[in-house]
């Protein structure tokens, strides 16, 4: 059996939140949003390119801080819910807003579940 390597260009890692008061400095890079889930749409098809791909319109707030993002394809299908903390690696600041937000190929989302110990 043989090994195929494979090399790919170096990813950016995003920068930290944009919470409370750090506003956005450039579309062109990479971000990670946290906050808690506060609306959120149902998950829908929009036709791109020619085929269909599901897009999921949410908000998050951290603070008195309110960012609005839309996750497409693989990143509309997760399961997340209103009132959820969750975080959002590797979005992109929309060209005309300051808080709002797409994800990327590169987004990942994930819930995050605190632990209390007392």
């Amino acid at each position: 059996p043989s090994t195929n390597v494979f090399k790919t260009a170096n990813l950016p890692v995003g920068r930290h939140a944009i919470c409370p008061n750090e506003q956005p400095c450039s579309p062109h890079q990479y971000y990670t949003l946290e906050g808690i889930v506060i609306k959120m749409s149902t998950t829908q098809l929009k036709t791109t390119t020619g085929e269909p791909v599901p897009v999921l319109d949410l908000s998050l707030q951290c603070q008195d801080q309110k960012m609005d993002v839309t996750l497409w394809r693989e990143a509309a299908v997760v399961q997340i819910a209103l009132w959820d903390p969750a975080s959002i690696s590797h979005s992109r600041q929309k060209p005309k807003g300051s808080f709002q937000f797409n994800s990327t190929v590169y987004t990942v989302v994930k819930v995050i579940h605190y632990l209390l110990i007392i």
